[in-house]
């Protein structure tokens, strides 16, 4: 059987190639395969996470007009000027009384 040759374990060594072809590239199954894992990995992402960026920055547009009605309904509550000052350097935005008497 084969060439008789042993490793020095006592182990065949086997270097002939097998399939005649080598072991170059991808066979078509794994290919297949790893294009299914990559697609089901896509779908996941899409279906966790649906919103595009217009979707966001229509969210945001609500939430902005949301806290403006806010505060002022607070401000003709407690009859006193309230202020929405915008912070560029933190993308932000934050709610303060004045004390204009």
């Amino acid at each position: 059987m084969g060439d008789g040759r042993r490793e020095k374990n006592g182990m065949r060594n086997n270097n002939k190639k097998r399939g005649g072809r080598g072991s170059r590239g991808f066979t078509s199954v794994e290919l297949v395969v790893v294009i299914v894992v990559m697609g089901l990995l896509v779908g996941a992402i899409m279906v966790k996470n649906p919103f595009s960026v217009s979707d966001y920055s229509s969210l945001a547009a609500t939430q902005l007009v949301a806290d403006i009605q806010y505060v002022q309904m607070r401000a003709m509550g407690i009859r006193k000027a309230q202020t929405i000052a915008f912070q560029l350097n933190t993308n932000g935005y934050g709610i303060y009384s004045d004390n204009v008497a």
